[in-house]
This record gives C-alpha cells, structure tokens and sequence, in this order.
C-alpha cells in the first residue's frame, strides 16, 4: 500500500462476496499507526473508507480495474 505518508503493508485482511476488509500497518514519523480498509467491490470498480485514529473522518477511495498488455480478459 502507499501513501503520500509512505508505504504500508496489509496486516490481515478478508473478502465476503463483494466485500473486503482489511488492516494495515505502517509508520508515520517513527510511530506505528493502524488502517482499517473497509470496500465493496461492483464490477470493475472498488469503493471504500480507510479509517485510522491519528484522523478523525475517514478517508474514501475508489479505484477500477485496467487491462495490463498480455492479461488475459
């Protein structure tokens, strides 16, 4: 996972039907601070929240799939 704060690795995570939901850890200077990602999958997109104590709303994000030269459809 990055970030404009850095990089993170996913802790833990799993997917139930067209949800997801997991945790990341990374380090924000020199403390360690918890993400929780909680998303819906629709098709070829994805939306969710990040949460974390250190902000007090959470953050959405949306993304979508893209074709890669050589994936297969």
């Amino acid at each position: 996972m990055k970030t404009i704060l850095g990089e993170g690795k996913i802790a833990s995570g799993t997917v139930n039907g067209n949800k997801i939901s997991a945790t990341a850890m990374t380090e924000i200077q020199g403390q360690s601070a918890e993400f929780i990602i909680q998303g819906e999958i629709n098709g070829e997109v994805i939306s969710g929240t990040i949460s974390t104590p250190l902000i007090p709303d959470s953050l959405k994000f949306t993304g979508s799939r893209t074709n890669q030269a050589g994936a297969a459809n």
